[in-house]
């Protein structure tokens, strides 16, 4: 019995303890500025090797959208066979 209860009280504390937390870390973020250059901070990943807007993600030496786009076509050919058959 003593284990469940404990499990019991884990479980609740941490159903409070957590959003609790994460309240005070949103408030701290907004009010040191954390929050005020979003469209900056979307930008930090990107730099003259990766520019922003151009695809230099690739997969076994393919871009990553041609094999999406192959994916895709692969896909629509199959669906348009299994609807008519």
């Amino acid at each position: 019995m003593l284990n469940m209860s404990l499990i019991g009280m884990i479980l609740f504390g941490s159903v409070l303890i957590l959003p609790a937390a994460a309240l005070v870390a949103l408030r701290w973020a907004g009010r040191t500025g954390q929050l005020a250059h979003a469209e900056r901070a979307a930008l930090l990943p990107f730099d003259e090797a990766e520019p922003v807007g151009l695809m230099t993600d690739k997969t076994l030496g393919v871009p990553s959208g041609a094999v999406n786009q192959a994916v895709s076509e692969v896909t629509s050919v199959n669906l348009s066979l299994n609807s008519k058959a």
